[in-house]
């Protein structure tokens, strides 16, 4: 699947890579334990799912990466661009077209499935029954957004 997005009058290609994960992983948290950041990834996901704006740049902030530093757009360009393409297309494409990008990519599809394994263990979750009924509602309302997403 080749995503493409035009910055000024330069088209850039998506690129699932190092790089891309390398960036994407800013947006995790701090680890003392494994002194690194953590969850970036999956943060990026969970932010394309639920359609937050932001989550689009970080995505092309990411999939820009692989580009030498002189042909990296700056993230002030990319919302531009994503503005741009807003007005004309709306908001839903690109969330549709960022997330399946991962989820199809021979990089990250392994770690976006074992993503949504973890996120549907979370429903057993909790120590009483309203964390245990509130951890239920919150996995069928992501699965929701899921399926919406994918289709």
């Amino acid at each position: 699947m080749t995503l493409t997005l035009t910055v000024g009058k330069k088209e850039y290609t998506a690129k699932a890579s190092f790089a891309f994960l390398k960036e994407v992983e800013k947006l995790g948290t701090y680890s003392e334990k494994t002194n690194k950041e953590e969850g970036g990834l999956e943060t990026l996901l969970q932010g394309l799912v639920q359609n937050e704006p932001t989550s689009l740049v970080d995505f092309w902030v990411a999939a820009t990466a692989h580009n030498t530093k002189k042909e990296i757009p700056s993230r002030s360009e990319i919302e531009s661009a994503l503005e741009e393409h807003i007005e004309e297309n709306g908001l839903d494409e690109l969330f549709k077209s960022a997330y399946n990008f991962m989820r199809n990519s021979g990089f990250f599809a392994k770690k976006v499935k074992t993503f949504w394994e973890m996120f549907e263990m979370a429903e057993t979750l909790g120590q009483t029954d309203e964390e245990k009924e509130q951890n239920k509602s919150m996995v069928e309302y992501m699965m929701k957004l899921k399926a919406e997403i994918e289709a």
